[in-house]
């Protein structure tokens, strides 16, 4: 157990060992596929005792572990703000509609995309939540 955290904590000094490690951290942070990052990085012949897609993995992993800058911090921040706005604004929409097919006596057709727009509002409150170290999903869950 010892051994796979030890391995753990180092997973990613090979990365930061190479020579162009903060041009791979900054076109990570700008949103570079990871797909064209670890092309580029194994055609400058830096990185030759790994596969592509040993890469790729380990290049996923990295930026999912890479913590925002205050720049990002701040974006995210004003994101996460919106976001609390749009989803309390659609479940007052949902309430509405809930109202309205309780008067009309049958349901009605907006109702159904109301909820998913606040399902897919609400995972993205939880993605960002996990970029900013404020919320951690449980083993096996994962915010989209």
């Amino acid at each position: 157990m010892g051994a796979a955290r030890r391995q753990r904590k180092d997973a990613f000094a090979r990365l930061k060992g190479l020579p162009f490690y903060d041009v791979l951290e900054d076109r990570l942070r700008s949103g570079w596929p990871i797909s064209a990052l670890a092309t580029w990085a194994m055609a400058t012949g830096a990185v030759s005792d790994i596969d592509e897609a040993s890469l790729r993995r380990t290049l996923y992993r990295f930026r999912r572990s890479l913590v925002p800058n205050d720049d990002e911090r701040r974006k995210l921040l004003d994101e996460l703000r919106e976001l609390v706005v749009l989803y309390r604004r659609q479940v007052e929409r949902i309430e509405i509609d809930r109202d309205l097919e309780k008067a009309l006596g049958k349901l009605t057709l907006t109702v159904g995309s109301d909820i998913r727009v606040a399902g897919e509002v609400l995972a993205r409150i939880a993605h960002i939540k996990v970029r900013l170290g404020l919320y951690r999903p449980a083993r096996g869950e994962h915010p989209q």
